[in-house]
């Protein structure tokens, strides 16, 4: 006598009939029928990759295409069912409107194959810390004029030192013109 079936080695979401066959010593066969219904109840775990942080604005990351490049990232998921790349999207990008340091919140999303989502968040953070550069050279801005000389005191007041910085035009003031 022997019992067979044709179940799978393991079976996927949703309902998958199996077949037994039951044949005796002398050769009687009995088939029945069943379903194994499988449910998933569990969302996927998605974690999202490091923080970033870089110094200008202009050098924040566009948001990760797909999954593939998610994961390049350093970004991953898993699901005991098994993971939708298709699904994988930005959710949304928060930024705290502040500046030096400035952080933006993405937050991602992936579902399972049952549908199941869950989301994570990254930061990039934008914080300058180079100061910027006095390009002009010590003295070169420098005037002798007399105090009764209003057209040298203006043309004095409009020479300004040329600066540098990594992330803008710098701003350039008189603190003082002592």
């Amino acid at each position: 006598s022997s019992v067979t079936n044709d179940a799978p080695a393991t079976f996927p979401v949703g309902t998958t009939p199996v077949t037994w066959t039951v044949t005796d010593v002398n050769g009687n066969i009995n088939i029945c029928q069943h379903d194994v219904i499988v449910t998933d109840t569990g969302a996927p775990v998605i974690n999202c990759p490091p923080a970033i942080t870089v110094s200008c604005i202009t050098e924040v990351p566009n948001p990760y295409a797909d999954y593939s490049a998610f994961e390049v990232a350093g970004g991953s998921a898993t699901d005991n069912v098994g993971i939708d790349e298709s699904s994988f999207a930005l959710v949304s990008e928060v930024d705290d409107m502040l500046t030096c340091p400035k952080t933006i919140t993405r937050t991602y999303k992936i579902a399972d194959t049952g549908g199941e989502e869950a989301t994570c968040s990254q930061l990039i953070i934008v914080h300058d810390q180079t100061a910027p550069v006095i390009t002009t050279i010590a003295g070169s801005l420098d005037r002798n004029i007399s105090c009764d000389d209003a057209t040298g005191l203006q043309d004095a007041l409009a020479l300004e030192p040329v600066a540098i910085d990594n992330c803008a035009t710098p701003v350039i003031s008189l603190v003082s013109d002592v």
